[in-house]
């Protein structure tokens, strides 16, 4: 399996696992960041019961699960660098 298939996998789940808000719920202005190496992926509000930064936590937690686990395979994914200028 590719890294990116298993991230586009693991992005898959969380939209499973994390609903996304209906039109009977309340807009909320509370967001909180999902982060991977600094960088900023996507922000998540909060839902019913469920504050952003709780949801944001799950995700990061779930991402970070999914990384590991690549890590430990016996056979890595080749990644190839590529600079650009500019």
């Amino acid at each position: 399996m590719r890294f990116t298939d298993i991230v586009l996998t693991a992005f898959l789940c969380l939209g499973l696992i994390l609903p996304l808000p209906t039109h009977a719920q309340t807009p909320s202005s509370e967001k909180a960041s999902v982060v991977i190496d600094g960088r900023v992926l996507f922000a998540l509000g909060s839902i019913d019961t469920v504050g952003a930064k709780e949801r944001a936590d799950f995700a990061n937690d779930a991402l970070w699960q999914v990384l590991k686990d690549t890590e430990s395979q016996t056979n890595p994914i080749p990644v190839r660098v590529r600079e650009r200028n500019g």
